[in-house]
């Protein structure tokens, strides 16, 4: 994931053990950031976003997690480079099965798109984290854009 320049990496060596590693290529500077995936469940839905506000100089992880599909809440983790720590909360999640790998951040909302039917190759909606309010919200993408849909965008000021 990249936003403004900066990259923002996780990965595993050993197929257990994530770390998450945010790189400004531009200052070549690296910082290394606890993975909070890695004090919960293995066999979850987990899901990350990452994004710059360039208003604040302040960028946010955001880490999704969901024990059980039939759960009916999830906990939402956010770190923040400003105070360099994760917060959390627990939140009332509705259904939601498969969130993409792919993820964007939109003014300070990171945002999914919710895979299902076999296999998970259909979009039924897209799941909107508001990282500071941690308020969680699903919005049908619209039957005849089903078919046919394939990721979120950023045109101007508007998500696509």
């Amino acid at each position: 994931m990249h936003e403004y320049g900066m990259v923002c990496m996780r990965y595993n060596r050993d197929g257990l053990n994530s770390s998450i590693k945010v790189w400004n290529p531009f200052l070549n500077k690296v910082r290394d950031i606890q993975d909070p995936s890695n004090r919960l469940a293995r066999q979850t839905i987990s899901a990350y976003a990452f994004g710059y506000t360039p208003n604040t100089d302040d960028y946010a992880i955001v880490h999704v997690f969901k024990r059980h599909i039939r759960d009916r809440q999830c906990l939402c983790h956010v770190y923040s480079s400003s105070t360099m720590e994760w917060s959390y909360r627990y939140v009332i999640a509705e259904h939601f099965k498969n969130l993409g790998s792919n993820s964007m951040m939109y003014k300070r909302n990171a945002l999914w798109v919710n895979w299902v039917g076999r296999q998970f190759i259909r979009a039924n909606d897209i799941v909107m984290f508001d990282v500071d309010q941690y308020k969680l919200q699903k919005t049908k993408i619209k039957r005849e854009d089903r078919e046919h849909f394939q990721c979120l965008a950023i045109c101007g000021d508007q998500v696509w």
